[in-house]
C-alpha cells in the first residue's frame, strides 16, 4: 500500500514544482526566504487532524521534532534558491537522486536499516536515473548544484528523522508537531531584511498567480502528508528513492508547458537531451519494477 501512495505523492508533488518554478520564473515570487515562511505557516493547517490523534510528545519526541522541523526549513530554502538557478527537472532530480544516497547512509548509521539485495538494485535504478537527468549541459550552475546538494542533505535527514518521529510520538501526531517546530524555525527568516517585504509584496500579485501559488500548496501539502505517511509504513530509503517518478510527472508537464507556453519555462527537450531523460525514464521504470516485485 505504501508504493500506491508514494505515487500518488510524487505525481502532487510534480504539479506543486512547476508551479514553483513558474512563479519564480515569471517574477511573481522573489524572495525564497518569504516563500519559506508562507509555506510553513500554511503547513500549520494540519492542526485539522488533531482530534484524530495530537498528543503531548515526549522530551525525546520534542527534540525529534524540532531538528526535523530545522531539516525541512534548510532544505526546502536551499530548493527554492536552487529553482531560480537551474531547470525544474534538474533541480529536483539532482536533489533526488543525492537524498535517497543521504537517506540510506543516515538510516544505516542510526538505526542499522538495511535493503535486501532486490530493493537494493530498485535504490540504485531509481538513483542512476535521477544523475541521469540531472547532468548533462544547460540545467544546473555551480552555484546551483552546491545549493541544491545542500537542499538533498537537508532533506534527508528530515526525511529520516521523520520517521523517527512517527515511531516515538504516531504518525497524526508526530506530523502536526513536525509542522509547528517547521513554522517556529521559519520564523527566523524574518532576520533576513527582505523577507517582510517581500511577503507582503506578495498579496498584490495578480490573481491567476494567487490561484497558481494556492493550487501548488495544496499539492505539496497533500503530497508531503502522502509520503509522510508512506514513510511510516515503508522504508524511508526506497520511499525517497522513489523521487525519480517525480522527474517522470515533471518532464511529461514540461513538455506540454513547452508545446503551449514555452515563454514559462526554460527546459531543454531536443537532442540528445531528450535521449538521456528518456533513457533515465527507463531505468526509473526498472527500479519501480523492482520494488513492486518485492
Amino acid at each position: 500500500m505504501w508504493l500506491l501512495w508514494t505515487i500518488v505523492a510524487y505525481a502532487l508533488n510534480s504539479v506543486s514544482v512547476t508551479i514553483d518554478k513558474v512563479l519564480f520564473y515569471t517574477k511573481q515570487i522573489k524572495q525564497p526566504a518569504a516563500y519559506v515562511v508562507t509555506i510553513c505557516t500554511l503547513g500549520l493547517l494540519v492542526f485539522v487532524l488533531a482530534p484524530w490523534g495530537l498528543g503531548v510528545p515526549s522530551v525525546k519526541g520534542a527534540l525529534l521534532s524540532l531538528l526535523t522541523g530545522i531539516f525541512f526549513v534548510a532544505g526546502l530554502w536551499l530548493l527554492f534558491i536552487a529553482l531560480k538557478h537551474g531547470e525544474a527537472s534538474r533541480v529536483t532530480s539532482f536533489i533526488g537522486a543525492w537524498s535517497p544516497i543521504f537517506v540510506l547512509l543516515v538510516t544505516y548509521w542510526l538505526i542499522g536499516d538495511k535493503l535486501s539485495w532486490l530493493e537494493f538494485g530498485a535504490f540504485l535504478l531509481l538513483v542512476a536515473g535521477g544523475f541521469l537527468i540531472a547532468n548533462g549541459r544547460g540545467g544546473l550552475d555551480k552555484f546551483g548544484r552546491w545549493v541544491a546538494f545542500g537542499s538533498a542533505l537537508g532533506f534527508a535527514l528530515f526525511y529520516t528523522l521523520s520517521k523517527e518521529v512517527f515511531n516515538e510520538v504516531g504518525f497524526i501526531s508526530g506530523l502536526i508537531w513536525i509542522r509547528v517546530t517547521s513554522f517556529a524555525v521559519a520564523m527566523l527568516l524574518f532576520i533576513i531584511p527582505t523577507t517582510w517585504p517581500a511577503i507582503k509584496e506578495s498579496f498584490q500579485v495578480q490573481t491567476t498567480a494567487k490561484v497558481a501559488f494556492f493550487t501548488g500548496q495544496a499539492s505539496s501539502a497533500l503530497s508531503s502528508l502522502l509520503v509522510n505517511y508512506a514513510i511510516s509504513l515503508g522504508r524511508v530509503a526506497l520511499v525517497n528513492a522513489l523521487q525519480g517518478l517525480q522527474y517522470v510527472f515533471l518532464l511529461l508537464i514540461v513538455a506540454l508547458l513547452s508545446l503551449n507556453r514555452p515563454q514559462l519555462l526554460k527546459e531543454e527537450l531536443g537532442g540528445h537531451v531528450l535521449v538521456r531523460k528518456l533513457l533515465a525514464i527507463a531505468l526509473i521504470g526498472g527500479g519501480l519494477a523492482l520494488i513492486a516485485y518485492t
